[in-house]
């Protein structure tokens, strides 16, 4: 429990599940990380945000890794 509060107070204050992507959806438009956010950033200009989408898309195929 302590290392889980310890992570949360790294993150600052976020879950760890929160980031940059989760961000990059919300500034878009989105309300998280959702399959409509995933396809949009797949298509950005920026490769950064692609590789984020990637991932997540992957880790929502198969409930992690």
């Amino acid at each position: 429990m302590a290392k889980d509060l310890w992570i949360t107070e790294m993150h600052g204050g976020k879950g760890p599940k929160e980031g940059r992507f989760t961000e990059w959806c919300k500034g878009h438009g989105f309300n998280g990380v959702t399959k409509a956010c995933i396809e949009v950033a797949k298509k950005s200009k920026d490769k950064s945000v692609r590789s984020m989408a990637i991932f997540a898309e992957r880790a929502q195929s198969k409930e992690g890794f």
